[in-house]
């Protein structure tokens, strides 16, 4: 079975440029992710803006979701300022509880690339 890294870092604010910072930051971890081989799953892409598109969607439908998807995931690569995100705090958890690698963006990058190749 071929590893598959899940991305995990802030998303909400309440400032719109801090969200679409946010989203930036996982999508720069994915691109460097995908220019190095590594598979990915990256939440941020998955359902970017949908708190605007579909407010009346939960945000716990996302982060079931989400954790749902980091099942079927063999290691995590946590964004800088995870430990303000209550979702990236949960996935965390789920990560170290299951035993499975976690990763530090961006000071952990060559460490990654060892565990994964």
């Amino acid at each position: 079975m071929s590893r598959l890294l899940y991305i995990a870092g802030p998303y909400s604010s309440a400032d719109s440029k801090q969200k679409r910072s946010n989203i930036e930051a996982a999508i720069n971890a994915a691109v460097w992710c995908a220019r190095n081989g590594i598979y990915y799953f990256c939440p941020h892409m998955n359902s970017a803006y949908f708190d605007d598109l579909a407010p009346d969607v939960p945000v716990e439908f996302f982060y079931n979701m989400d954790l749902r998807i980091a099942e079927v995931c063999t290691a995590v690569f946590m964004l800088p300022n995870w430990e303000q995100s209550k979702g990236a705090t949960e996935e965390y958890h789920f990560f170290a509880r299951s035993n499975k690698p976690v990763f530090y963006w961006p000071n952990e990058q060559e460490l990654l690339l060892k565990w994964y190749h």
